[in-house]
């Protein structure tokens, strides 16, 4: 129901499915997708966070588009946290 959707997304938690780029269940950090009956809840990902606060900026300071944020962040060498282990 909608009231518990809300319930979920109140106490930081996501109800199944992929987990929001920028945060990983704090149950089980290298997982990117959460299961049904899961009760952990979000935490930031320090890499994923860096990368969302690039888009931002170039979105927001520089008024950017998808395109072109995709395209600043491959040049400035700020690949997918989640196929980069690295980060």
């Amino acid at each position: 129901t909608q009231a518990a959707l809300a319930q979920v997304a109140r106490e930081g938690r996501v109800r199944s499915g992929r987990i929001p780029f920028g945060y990983r269940s704090s149950a089980h950090p290298r997982r990117t997708t959460s299961v049904a009956g899961d009760r952990s809840r979000l935490v930031p990902h320090t890499g994923e966070q860096r990368v969302l606060a690039r888009m931002l900026q170039l979105r927001i300071g520089d008024e950017f588009g998808p395109r072109r944020i995709a395209k600043a962040l491959n040049a400035e060498g700020l690949t997918n946290p989640r196929t980069d282990p690295g980060l």
